[in-house]
């Protein structure tokens, strides 16, 4: 349940307008027990872990109604690790200046649409978890262990420094623009700016610094258009990334000299994240989902994507497809689910830029992924998953294969 922190009436009062302000906290817990295994015994792993079937959260939502229908609000999402509590950990989990790794933005709505400002999360994430039910979790295929949208790093796009593996969640600096909803159609566009820092000098010094946090570089434009409307739900997504020309750095010395110097005595060059792409490289991506109940029990869903990568002279980082089919079926208190993915990629050793990119070039990787849900009630539900994933790679050009299997509880609030 919502707990209203805030709810005050006739806040402010003029002749113009009259305004209200209301503040929530919502969010949710996920723990369970999992096991991966491995064909190399290196990789196996057991343990009680987090997000198996949703992403812990706590998240903070603040809306202000004023004149005419407009409203202005925030939305403040901090993702957390339930499973690791010392703090020597907190760089694990993103705290790189915010504890608010999540969905970030202020926002302005009413009759125009909707315009937000921050780390609002993309129509790329909504065109992920529309292909299929199981979210960013185990079995969906856009999870951190499978990454449909590409063989590198270089196709993700995540909050706080923009290397995620293979799917898009949400970018930094980010403008974007939602229409008003026109008999369930709606288009997005989102945009943040390229920046070309040049001071890429290396440091002189050896003393050591305090940290200074990283922020994106590149550039990055989406586009979408979405369907939602009695059993039909669809969406198109195009986006692309472009890293700037130049690499950004920063310095702080622990002497106190400036942000920038990196010459100084106790200085030190921080490089930031251009999204894991070289510089002048980009990526694009198309996105194309569905899902459609077919009564209050069955619901089946579809989707397919293209990644296209390259470097500034043109060498391919990326050029891969993916498609899948899922399902979902209710009844009473349980939720059964199934997905079916496949990726492959276009390219090969011979044309990767790299050899760290030649990893699953040309090859075809396959996932498929089950779930059950028992709900005991609105807010509390007991879940298992499975999830096997076969990954060839170029070096090995033989089958790698990984089973992840858990059985946890989900407990929102």
């Amino acid at each position: 349940m919502k707990k209203s922190l805030i709810a005050l009436a006739a806040l402010a009062s003029t002749g113009a307008f009259a305004q209200t302000a209301a503040m929530t906290i919502t969010g949710g817990i996920d723990l369970a027990y999992r096991a991966v295994s491995h064909e190399d015994p290196t990789k196996k792993v057991t343990g009680v872990t987090n997000n198996g079937s949703y992403t812990s959260q706590l998240d903070f939502a603040g809306k202000y109604d004023l004149a005419g229908g407009t409203s202005a609000g925030f939305f403040m999402e901090l993702d957390f690790n339930p499973q690791i509590s010392a703090q020597a950990n907190q760089n694990s989990l993103g705290f790189g200046g915010t504890p608010f790794t999540g969905q970030q933005m202020v926002y302005l709505g009413g009759g125009f649409g909707t315009v937000r400002l921050g780390v609002p999360n993309s129509p790329g994430l909504t065109a992920g978890v529309t292909a299929q039910p199981l979210g960013t979790a185990i079995g969906s295929g856009y999870g951190n262990g499978f990454g449909r949208l590409g063989t590198t790093n270089a196709s993700g796009v995540n909050s706080y420094e923009g290397n995620g593996p293979g799917r898009i969640i949400r970018h930094e600096k980010t403008l974007q623009y939602t229409t008003p909803n026109l008999d369930g159609v709606t288009a997005t566009v989102e945009f943040a700016a390229k920046n070309y820092n040049a001071n890429t000098a290396a440091a002189t010094a050896t003393a050591a610094a305090t940290t200074a946090s990283t922020s994106n570089t590149n550039g990055y434009f989406g586009l979408a258009a979405a369907y939602n409307k009695g059993p039909v739900n669809a969406i198109i997504f195009s986006g692309k990334a472009t890293a700037g020309d130049n690499t950004g750095s920063t310095a702080r010395a622990s002497g106190g000299t400036t942000i920038g110097d990196t010459t100084t005595a106790g200085s030190s060059a921080l490089t930031a994240s251009n999204n894991a792409l070289t510089l002048g490289s980009s990526v694009k991506w198309m996105m194309l989902a569905g899902n459609y109940a077919i009564d209050n029990s069955l619901t089946v869903y579809a989707g397919y994507t293209t990644t296209k990568g390259e470097t500034a002279a043109g060498t391919k980082l990326e050029d891969s497809k993916s498609q899948n089919v899922a399902v979902k079926y209710n009844v009473d208190q349980f939720e059964l689910m199934a997905n079916v993915l496949t990726r492959t990629s276009n390219l090969t050793a011979a044309n990767a830029a790299t050899a760290s990119q030649a990893q699953d070039l040309g090859l075809k990787a396959t996932l498929i992924g089950l779930g059950a849900n028992y709900n005991l009630s609105s807010k509390v539900t007991v879940y298992g998953r499975y999830e096997t994933v076969k990954n060839a790679t170029v070096t090995t050009t033989v089958a790698q294969k990984q089973t992840t299997t858990a059985a946890g509880v989900k407990v929102l609030f």
